[in-house]
């Protein structure tokens, strides 16, 4: 497919599953549509499953792109979904979607479908049966690494091994049917390797926005954002914050998927006498995100990531971070110099490195703007040239 076939022919969907508060892929999803739009490619963001009681468009500011939920065109009695028990995302229209969505996806005349979360992938494989349709699978987490991870102190033992090798065989499922794997870092290369090392993976890691200004003068607020699920450990934090000295405000921001969750770290803050510390402020806008990231002396996030989105866009906004070694986004930055890197689960080193930068105002804001140099590698519109690119590789 040429850059001329992108001009003047190319419609391209953007699939996700659903729209959730501060998503990172949802950013990443909503921001290559507009991208892509704006270099000529008719790109349209399309989502499976409509999120009840959720205004997608709005807390995603996406009034200026086309938006499609497939769910809208379902008959009511069709419209049923539910999560699956000791499961945090994978639900019932993850399966039920295979079968209703390519012949929905069929009649809007899609060339490529850019696909993002593992669930999702087998929807977009099976429209790519029924219409001519190219597939490319954004793999953030392949699922032989989030079931174990996420998944392996909470589901019965017995199904582990089982679920162990069946997650392998939907990784290779996936890798096997798509025309192309995009991966946001290196942490998952190895694992896509094993199964084909001929068949080609693209590394392309998320944007960002770039602030014009960041502020210089930094408050004594550590951040920590995110949405928050099963697996990622916000327990980790407050410990990091007992060993913390001096004055400091702890502000854990972000959306809980499951409520009971929050309510027992709200509980675990009291125990551990930290109220005066640690504030939950839960779901913020994307407006109020970024007064915050421009607020903070340093965001601070718990476990490893395949990427890390919101430590690229704390650097976009001038504020270093801390988040453990081996995160994708680590990949962009070097050590040190715009943030740091400690082992996961280290509390003495994650607390000896905000202690470092709480006490040292000047060096905080050293760090935060050289980690904004950096990041200004990475917009949306650099992500969008490079997804472009890829794109033009399809052979007809």
């Amino acid at each position: 497919m040429t850059e001329k076939d992108l001009r003047e022919s190319a419609k391209v969907a953007v699939l996700l599953g659903q729209l959730t508060v501060l998503g990172g892929v949802g950013i990443a999803a909503v921001n290559e549509v507009r991208e892509l739009r704006k270099l000529g490619i008719d790109a349209e963001l399309v989502i499976l499953y409509r999120k009840k009681g959720f205004n997608s468009i709005r807390d995603f500011d996406a009034f200026d792109i086309p938006v499609v939920f497939l769910s809208d065109l379902l008959p009511p009695f069709l419209r049923i979904n539910f999560k699956f028990p000791f499961f945090s995302f994978f639900s019932f229209f993850h399966i039920s979607s295979i079968f209703w969505a390519p012949f929905l996806i069929k009649k809007r005349n899609y060339e490529v479908i850019l696909v993002h979360e593992t669930y999702n992938c087998f929807s977009a494989i099976a429209a790519a049966k029924v219409g001519k349709v190219k597939v490319v699978s954004y793999i953030w987490d392949p699922v032989s690494y989030i079931i174990p991870r996420i998944y392996g102190n909470k589901l019965p033992k017995f199904l582990l091994p089982f679920l162990k090798s069946f997650s392998i065989f939907i990784d290779k499922q996936i890798f096997k049917r798509s025309d192309v794997i995009l991966l946001g870092s290196n942490l998952h290369k190895k694992t896509f390797e094993t199964f084909d090392k001929e068949k080609p993976l693209v590394i392309l890691p998320a944007g960002t926005e770039i602030l014009k200004n960041p502020p210089k003068v930094r408050g004594r607020i550590i951040i920590s954002l995110t949405k928050w699920d099963k697996g990622k450990n916000p327990e980790f934090i407050l410990k990091v914050a007992k060993e913390l000295r001096g004055d400091f405000q702890l502000l854990v921001a972000g959306n809980w998927s499951d409520q009971r969750q929050q309510t027992e770290f709200k509980k675990e803050i009291k125990r551990m006498e930290l109220e005066k510390k640690v504030k939950v402020i839960g779901k913020v806008t994307e407006e109020k995100k970024i007064k915050l990231f421009s607020q903070a002396r340093v965001l601070v996030h718990p476990i490893v990531e395949a990427f890390g989105m919101f430590a690229l866009e704390v650097a976009g906004c001038g504020c270093p971070f801390i988040l453990p070694k081996g995160s994708g986004v680590t990949e962009l930055f070097r050590e040190g110099k715009h943030g740091y890197f400690p082992d996961e689960n280290d509390t003495a080193s994650f607390a000896e490195k905000i202690n470092d930068l709480l006490k040292n105002e000047k060096k905080a804001e050293e760090m935060g703007r050289e980690a904004w140099k950096q990041a200004k590698k990475y917009s949306w519109k650099e992500h969008a040239l490079k997804l472009k690119k890829t794109l033009e590789n399809f052979k007809d």
